[in-house]
């Protein structure tokens, strides 16, 4: 463990180390008089990072709104590396003659079903609704019936502090 524990922020930043890293390093620490300079390291390491990140869990990031629209059945929002976005909005414009039923899905999972009147726009949740998003799943749409071409949905986000 010792060079390891030395090593871990040497090429990184506090912003970019992966909270995942910590478990890495510091697995499984058997402290013996060896191992007290390197616990100590860890322990530095940890409390940087905290001192940094733990403040603004789950926060705003200044400058990050996303506004998002897809036509039809599309991915919406897709994250990357370790990224997790707070979704504050998703409207739906049938801007056709017909109705469309829509899933808005998470993933697989679907997170709702519903009817677009034909010439009408439907907010399908509001800011006081929203939900989290990380870079393991993707936001999308998908038409069940109905024009999909008539179908526009749009997506506000803002990246969030983890």
């Amino acid at each position: 463990m010792r060079g390891l524990v030395q090593n871990q922020l040497k090429s990184q930043s506090l912003n970019t180390v992966a909270p995942s890293a910590f478990k890495q390093v510091g697995g499984a620490i058997f402290p013996d008089s060896t191992a007290n300079m390197d616990m100590a390291k860890l322990s530095a390491i940890v409390e940087a990072f905290q001192s940094v990140h733990s403040p603004n869990y789950g926060q705003p990031i200044p400058q990050t709104v996303s506004i998002d629209t897809v036509l039809g059945t599309q991915t919406l929002l897709t994250l990357t590396g370790n990224e997790v976005a707070r979704i504050q909005s998703i409207t739906m414009v049938n801007s056709g003659g017909e109705p469309i039923v829509a899933h808005v899905k998470i993933g697989a999972a679907v997170i709702f079903v519903g009817m677009i009147d034909p010439a009408t726009t439907t907010p399908l949740m509001t800011q006081s609704a929203g939900f989290y998003l990380d870079s393991l799943n993707t936001l999308s749409i998908s038409v069940i019936s109905g024009s999909a071409s008539d179908l526009a949905t749009t997506a506000l986000s803002m990246r969030v502090c983890q």
